[in-house]
């Protein structure tokens, strides 16, 4: 606000007449100096001085996206490319709103189109290094970044991106994981839990087969199957999974999942699943719809409701629907990442038993921590402590292993 009113201010103070050659240097500096909201006045100021100049309308745009504010930025430039269709400029300005806003298959579509026209501008090699730099396909990015030093040596805005993926991580497609994990309960002997999984990890396809051998009040079982994801439409991810147990009684003979995630504002990531458990006599529904929230810092925040129906094999017994929710907190703190979190109900149900069938309740705390000290290794740990509502108790540990190559 101060920003605006000291504008305004600006404009008010400025001699009537004066050239628009100086109204357009003061606009440079104030967005040489990122005073944007006077910078944005200014440009406004003399985009309705002379309405067919497409650049000062540009800039407008430009500088709201800047500023976040995403509709204004839009409009500017779509007045602008409803007389222009083929301005360069006003296609890869909107091409960065989109990027802002982590919608890069549309801002994909407007560098396409500017491509067709200026194949060889360092403006758009740069707008598309960073499309792909900011979905981490750094080889094409790189690519694209390697042809503007080419053109220009000193371009510094390639060569400060060209030093960002010099220190990006080394890319890896292989990783296998190797878990311990043992329940104490108050009503029952401990319960132990070890698996294995392994698969590739790709940056837009993942696939691991799994292994899981459980004990579990007294039931030994062994569950295998495989997990899949993939990234659709750039911001989009579909996930599925089939983990089969035969024989088993602790835990489900037949566990099929799916669901999808998608960035539906900047730093948003929402989501929702779908989960069919079989076991020897019952069968469960759930689904979760799930938000998550990334701040600047390496922070972020999740969210899930969980609505499950379970119906037991036994004619004329009702189907029972009962609710659960989770809170977790991560943070990043170098080669730390900390994770906290609460639940009321089923903290989660991809490892859920026949003592959490029905009408579940329950309180439970978790804490964890995963330890990075190169790229291609992660030490794991968490704990957690549960209280049911029938007064008796868990306790959770868990170690892992992963390793990437």
């Amino acid at each position: 606000m101060s920003q605006l009113l000291f504008a305004a201010l600006i404009l008010m103070q400025g001699t009537p007449g004066a050239p628009s050659q100086d109204l357009e240097g003061r606009a440079k500096q104030a967005v040489a100096a990122q005073r944007f909201a006077e910078a944005r006045v200014l440009y406004r100021q003399l985009a309705a001085e002379d309405p067919l100049n497409s650049d000062h309308l540009i800039w407008v745009g430009r500088i709201s996206g800047w500023m976040g504010d995403y509709d204004t930025g839009s409009a500017a430039l779509d007045t602008v490319l409803e007389r222009e269709p083929r301005n360069t400029d006003a296609l890869i300005a909107k091409a960065y709103l989109f990027l802002h806003q982590r919608r890069y298959s549309s801002a994909q579509a407007l560098l396409d189109r500017a491509q067709t026209i200026v194949p060889e501008s360092v403006d758009l090699r740069m707008a598309l290094a960073r499309n792909m730099f900011y979905q981490g396909r750094v080889k094409e990015a790189r690519e694209q970044v390697e042809k503007v030093l080419a053109a220009e040596p000193s371009n510094s805005e390639a060569g400060q991106l060209n030093a960002q993926l010099d220190a990006q991580p080394r890319a890896y497609r292989f990783e296998m994981s190797l878990g311990f994990g043992q329940d104490r309960f108050s009503f029952a002997s401990p319960a132990t839990v070890e698996s294995i999984s392994a698969g590739y990890t790709g940056t837009a396809t993942r696939a691991a087969l799994i292994y899981e051998g459980w004990n579990k009040f007294g039931d030994v079982s062994h569950r295998g199957g495989i997990t899949l994801t993939h990234r659709f439409a750039r911001s989009v991810w579909l996930r599925g999974g089939a983990i089969i147990a035969p024989g088993a009684f602790a835990v489900a003979r037949e566990d099929y999942s799916g669901g999808l995630s998608a960035n539906v504002r900047p730093r948003i990531v929402a989501g929702g699943d779908y989960r069919y458990l079989r076991f020897a006599s019952s069968r469960v529904h759930v689904a979760s719809p799930s938000m998550e929230y990334y701040f600047e810092r390496p922070v972020w925040v999740q969210a899930a409701l969980f609505t499950a129906w379970t119906d037991d094999n036994v004619p004329g017994h009702s189907r029972i629907a009962t609710q659960s929710f989770g809170v977790r907190y991560n943070h990043q703190i170098a080669p730390l990442v900390l994770h906290a979190g609460y639940a009321r109900g089923n903290e989660s149900y991809s490892a859920l038993s026949i003592d959490r069938l029905g009408r579940f309740r329950a309180n439970t705390f978790i804490g964890g921590v995963d330890f990075k000290p190169v790229s291609s290794l992660t030490f794991g740990t968490f704990y957690s402590y549960q209280r049911r509502d029938t007064g008796s108790t868990q306790n959770s540990f868990g170690i892992s292993l992963t390793v990437r190559k």
